[in-house]
């Protein structure tokens, strides 16, 4: 009796150091998920005809999501947005719309750099990028605006 107790509490205290973790690596996941969303009106206000202060509310329904953002200032008088949503569920989904959103903001960095941006090569080279990579079942609803 003494050594299933015993080894009743050791399955316990695995599968709890196995939950512990397992809630660590999310939080880790979702502070990744955090620095690859770009919002580069954060906080700023933006003085044109009008006053506008651009904001979101990054709020997934788990802490691995398939939903992303990006907010970019292509220059003084062109703004880009995009939105992802991956779908199903989960780590699948969440590793699909950040590889796809960094992708993107990668892109922008590099044409923002050489004065070249041009929305019908972002939208071409992006879906070039992401299309091997999805599995037969996955799904992407991308808004380029």
């Amino acid at each position: 009796m003494q050594q299933t107790k015993l080894g009743i509490n050791k399955k316990l205290k695995k599968y709890q150091d196995k939950e512990e973790y397992n809630s660590y690596q999310e939080e880790l996941g979702f502070a990744k998920e955090l620095n690859i969303l770009r919002n580069d009106f954060y906080y700023k206000m933006i003085e044109k005809d009008s006053s506008w202060l651009v904001d979101f509310l990054y709020r997934p329904l788990d802490i691995m999501s398939g939903d992303a953002y990006t907010a970019r200032e292509i220059d003084e008088h062109r703004t880009f947005y995009l939105v992802i949503d991956g779908m199903g569920k989960g780590l699948s989904a969440s590793l699909t719309a950040m590889l796809m959103s960094a992708f993107i903001n990668h892109l922008i960095d590099k044409m923002k750099t050489h004065d070249s941006f041009d929305l019908n090569i972002l939208i071409r080279e992006s879906l070039e990028y992401i299309q091997p990579i999805l599995l037969e079942e996955e799904a992407l609803a991308i808004d380029y605006i």
